[in-house]
């Protein structure tokens, strides 16, 4: 049978590791800031955000939610240490999550259910485009796994591919071949 750790060593108390103490400040500051949200509605983000008040998001009909209370499609994913918010639009879901490494749990956990909120009120959700990967040509993107861009045409059901890589022509240059490539193919040119 296994002892508790100073079992042998009776009325001695038990030393907490370094890892033990960071992970309680931790939690102490955690816990905090969430009693903040829940006592004063006041949410506190990073430095590169602005200071927001609950009550401003949250003033069509929504109370602050407290630390302990549930939120329909909210939830903390312990293996992942995030908090994930889901919605169905069209009949697909669509998941978010907030790294408690990158926002701290609370903040993690009040953008989730900000998230959840704003979608159960209509505001649409936008994934991030990535930047200049959209060329506004149909049968024209830009394919990041292998840096290129590529145009795509079909002829009686047969596609046709031709790429264009950026660190041979650049970027701007390869995007502008691949348009040129498929408005070729759209004039009737042959391949």
């Amino acid at each position: 049978m296994m002892e508790p750790p100073n079992a042998s060593y009776p009325g001695r108390k038990r030393v907490a590791s370094q890892y033990e103490m960071r992970k309680s400040k931790r939690v102490r500051r955690e816990s905090a800031r969430l009693r903040q949200i829940k006592e004063e509605g006041t949410l506190e983000l990073s430095d590169s955000d602005v200071e927001q008040t609950a009550e401003t998001k949250q003033s069509q009909s929504y109370p602050p939610v407290g630390p302990h209370e549930k939120v329909k499609g909210v939830s903390y994913n312990h293996k992942s240490k995030l908090w994930g918010a889901s919605w169905y639009e069209n009949g697909k879901r669509i998941d978010k999550a907030f790294s408690i490494s990158r926002y701290g749990a609370a903040t993690a956990r009040a953008k989730a259910i900000q998230w959840r909120r704003d979608r159960e009120l209509g505001i649409p959700y936008q994934k991030p485009a990535v930047k200049g990967t959209c060329s506004q040509v149909r049968g024209v993107h830009f394919d990041q796994r292998n840096k290129q861009w590529k145009a795509s045409w079909s002829i009686n059901g047969r596609r046709f591919e031709k790429t264009f890589s950026v660190s041979k022509y650049g970027d701007s240059e390869a995007k502008r071949m691949a348009i040129q490539w498929r408005r070729d193919r759209e004039a009737g040119l042959p391949y």
